[in-house]
Parts: C-alpha cells; sequence; structure tokens
C-alpha cells in the first residue's frame, strides 16, 4: 500500500504518517504530566522528516525539534558493539567503567 500511495505520489501522506509515528514514540517516554525524559534519535533522516512535515507538526512538538541537539559520542568500537565478547584484553575497562562515562549513562546506569 505504501509503495502504490508514493508512486500515486502522495508523498505528503508518507511523511504525516512518518511523523506520527515518531511522535507516538517519543510520547511513550513521558506518561503523566509530572514525567519527564529524553528521547534519542539516532536516524539523521528523521531531520528531514521533520523540515518536511514541520507545518504538520503540533505547536508542543515543533518546540521540542526546535530544541533538538547533536550529542557528542565516543568513537565507534566494534568489539563493544558485539557485547565485548574478547575479554582476554587486558587494556578493555569493565562494563560498569565504560557505561558510566557514556552520553546515555542515564538511560544504561543504575540511576
Amino acid at each position: 500500500r505504501v509503495a502504490r500511495r508514493l508512486e500515486d505520489g502522495q508523498w505528503a501522506w508518507y511523511y504525516r504518517a512518518a511523523l506520527r509515528t515518531v511522535i507516538q514514540a517519543c510520547g511513550r517516554v513521558v506518561r503523566a504530566p509530572d514525567d519527564h525524559g529524553a528521547t534519542y534519535l539516532a536516524d539523521e533522516s528523521l531531520l528531514d522528516l521533520f523540515e518536511r512535515a514541520r507545518s504538520d507538526m503540533p505547536p508542543w512538538f515543533q518546540a521540542q525539534v526546535d530544541r533538538l541537539s547533536r550529542p557528542e559520542l565516543p568513537p565507534f568500537d566494534p568489539d563493544l558493539a558485539v557485547g565485548n565478547a574478547d575479554r582476554s584484553r587486558g587494556s578493555r575497562r569493565s562494563d560498569a567503567e565504560h557505561i558510566d562515562d557514556h552520553p546515555l549513562s542515564d538511560v544504561w546506569g543504575d540511576g
């Protein structure tokens, strides 16, 4: 169905549907008026979506998109990406040490 709509040039529909999905995903972080949370968007193509669907954004979401920032992330380490399976190297820090200084430690840490 999606391919057919796009063949018919219904890109505005596609952007609205994608935006709705992102807004719903972000909303799962906050469940009550006194809740707060952070959503990490790891797909740079969402920036294009936000530009294309800007006129369809609710004002409260648009305000948050305007506040987006790009975090400083450590360089990619393939060994860590696979769970640091090779622990025989003496130079590796423990998982706890690594998590504590990671930009997402508030998500992974004990709180």
